[in-house]
């Protein structure tokens, strides 16, 4: 029996001229007939779509338990600015009650991110600092770890 859809294998390949080898997850994403299958290629959940992201900032509203990818947290970042800015434009009461809906999910999409990198939640207080508050944006920017951490398996 071949492989089934959604089902995660671990690969490793080298890097070409880096002589480096790096393991990555793949994701079989389709099975197509007479047994070509269709992978997508994912590195540790970097490449989650826009509307998944939103979705799952807002299914997990108040879940601070997990880690979130790059791609999850500014796919949501994105989201906020543009919906924020568009309520601003419309009225400032409106984009008050806009700000107040995506307080929630905003900190604890940054906590779940901060997990990724293998922190503790408790460094988005830094957030409160000004000009400290960059080097909450460097931790959202970079890489997380690769693997599973204490914080739980790699976000996807």
């Amino acid at each position: 029996m071949g492989p089934h859809k959604n089902q995660y294998k671990q690969l490793n390949f080298n890097a070409g001229a880096l002589k480096k080898t790096h393991s990555i997850s793949v994701k079989i994403e389709s099975i197509l007939g007479c047994g070509i299958i269709v992978y997508r290629i994912t590195q540790y959940g970097e490449n989650m779509k826009y509307l998944d992201a939103v979705k799952t900032c807002f299914t997990k509203y108040i879940d601070i338990k997990g880690r979130a990818s790059r791609s999850e947290y500014w796919w949501f970042v994105l989201f906020v600015f543009i919906v924020d800015f568009v309520a601003h434009l419309i009225s400032p009461k409106l984009y008050t009650l806009a700000a107040l809906i995506f307080l929630c999910p905003s900190i604890t999409v940054m906590v779940r991110r901060l997990h990724d990198s293998d922190m503790s939640g408790w460094w988005a207080l830094l957030c409160l600092i000004p000009l400290v508050n960059l080097i909450i944006l460097y931790f959202m920017i970079i890489k997380g770890t690769e693997g599973p951490n204490r914080f739980g398996d790699v976000a996807v």
